[in-house]
């Protein structure tokens, strides 16, 4: 089974949609930032 799920940032000016068959273990992931890609923070320095 998979889930289609929609994530924003703090201040809801971002909307991530994402696919997976494990939704517990991708928002840990998101959560944790250990996956690199769209949500990962850039630092400007």
């Amino acid at each position: 089974m998979f889930s289609v799920y929609i994530l924003t940032n703090i201040t809801n000016n971002v909307l991530y949609i994402g696919v997976t068959n494990d939704l517990h273990r991708r928002l840990y992931e998101h959560k944790n930032e250990l996956i690199d890609g769209f949500t990962k923070k850039i630092s400007y320095t």
